[in-house]
């Protein structure tokens, strides 16, 4: 059997493992907590970092975004992280970019300045109709409705930009009002070789003086009935130099048609350019209330 002393030690012992158990559980389920604790932290961190980089990424978006708004060309690398990043804008920018190169062109290519008006207005009738049809249509939600009339009001102010830097250039000042103008132009710069050359040996005035000698003999040349006939022969000239003049001044005091001028053309466009301005940005800002426009 055992004695006193023994079991004593015996359930001293048990008691000593007993706090060293519990003592383990503890320190295990600090340990564990500790664990959480720094995964937690960890998560939150890469959270952070996660943040940060869609932060990054969007400012870097937004700036090169802004560049190519502005007509900025950006590097092969900066091309390949927009197509890398967001796709479905590098694909609307540069629809945007191809269309505004091709309205430029065309300004450059135009022949008069009436020609010029008319790409004008055409692209402020194609933006009217845009933002009336994206408006309208109750299938487009509110949100992706001011998304595309953001992108037409867009593509208006980078269309008036182009189209007042062109008519600020020389090119522009040079370019006949329309195509009577350019016709006329034409017109005095081509030679007329009908037109007999003033000076030269044989000209007009030779021809002349040959005929006041010619008309001189047969005024003094005797015929029958001698003055009496050169007498009638004066009063014809004078006669034929009177209906010369009526018909001289009847031309000159005779109804000129009626032509419109180029700069009450250039008044004109400018008025109606204003009215479709300004009915488009109501229709723009109806749009973006989700308001229908008629």
């Amino acid at each position: 059997m055992l004695d006193i002393s023994t079991i004593s030690k015996l359930s001293a012992s048990q008691s000593k493992l007993q706090l060293s158990n519990q003592r383990f559980k503890a320190y295990a389920q600090k340990q564990r907590q500790d664990e959480a604790k720094s995964s937690e932290k960890q998560g939150i961190l890469e959270q952070l970092q996660k943040q940060q980089q869609e932060t990054e990424r969007k400012r870097k978006l937004e700036a090169l975004d802004a560049r190519l708004k502005n007509g900025e060309n950006l590097s092969p690398d900066e091309i390949a992280y927009l197509q890398r990043e967001s796709p479905g804008l590098y694909e609307d920018r540069m629809k945007e970019r191809q269309e505004q190169e091709a309205y430029k062109k065309a300004l450059e290519n135009a022949k008069t300045k009436a020609e010029v008006n008319h790409l004008h207005m055409s692209r402020l009738s194609q933006f009217i109709s845009e933002a009336r049809t994206v408006a309208n249509n109750p299938v487009i939600s509110d949100g992706k409705k001011r998304e595309i009339i953001e992108r037409i009001q867009r593509r208006f102010e980078q269309t008036e930009k182009a189209t007042i830097r062109f008519r600020k250039s020389e090119k522009y000042r040079k370019l006949p009002a329309d195509e009577r103008e350019k016709a006329a132009g034409k017109a005095k710069d081509e030679p007329h070789p009908e037109k007999e050359p003033v000076g030269r040996a044989g000209s007009t005035f030779k021809k002349a003086d040959t005929a006041n000698r010619t008309d001189t003999a047969a005024d003094t040349k005797p015929s029958n009935g001698g003055n009496k006939a050169t007498a009638n022969g004066t009063d014809k000239r004078s006669e034929t130099s009177s209906r010369r003049n009526v018909q001289t001044s009847d031309a000159l005091l005779s109804p000129v048609p009626a032509q419109t001028h180029p700069e009450a053309e250039n008044n004109s466009h400018k008025k109606d350019a204003e009215e479709l301005t300004a009915q488009l940005l109501e229709l723009i800002r109806r749009a973006k209330t989700g308001k229908t426009v008629s």
